[in-house]
């Protein structure tokens, strides 16, 4: 009898951790190759080492005060204040991959002197933030799936085992 309750136990513990562990499908497809997408830098014409521009937020509407620092391999090269319009000018621009950051966030650009291609521009148009939504508290929840689950299963061993080992086998006083 005791055999019978061992095997009983153990077989609705294996059911219970099929139930709440991940499951994986048997004839799955090999997972699709996915390549990342082109980078697209834009090209911004600076013929006197000028560049004007603007900031915005994500929803458009002009930023004042926005700290804008330009960088060239990881040296500042230029810093300026955003205006009341959300206007700014930077100075002493050369050519090259150039890092312009406004609030939070970062944009490169390729900065032309006299040889700009036709596609380059004259000014840039800077957002200040970019919002990530539905991330909040995601760097505090991240593994808690698995933390669960070893707690379930640790406590299922433990139950098993205690069932397993319990040796009132007494039959009761009374009927």
């Amino acid at each position: 009898m005791k055999g019978f309750n061992l095997v009983a136990n153990s077989l609705v513990g294996l059911a219970c951790l099929g139930m709440i562990m991940p499951q994986v499908t048997a004839l799955a497809q090999s997972p699709s190759t996915q390549f990342a997408q082109k980078i697209q830098i834009a090209d911004i014409a600076v013929p006197h080492g000028v560049l004007k521009g603007k900031v915005v937020n994500s929803q458009g509407q002009l930023q004042t005060g926005v700290v804008i620092t330009a960088s060239l391999h990881g040296a500042l090269v230029c810093q300026v204040v955003s205006n009341e319009a959300g206007e700014f000018a930077l100075s002493n621009l050369g050519t090259g991959l150039h890092e312009f950051q406004a609030g939070e966030a970062i944009s490169t650009v390729r900065l032309w002197s006299s040889a700009a291609p036709p596609s380059a521009r004259s000014n840039i148009l800077l957002v200040s933030d970019s919002p990530a939504r539905g991330q909040i508290l995601s760097h505090r929840i991240i593994g808690m799936g698995t933390l669960t689950t070893a707690v379930v299963v640790t406590g299922a061993i433990i139950t098993a085992v205690v069932v397993a080992n319990d040796d009132n086998n007494e039959t009761p006083a009374s009927p």
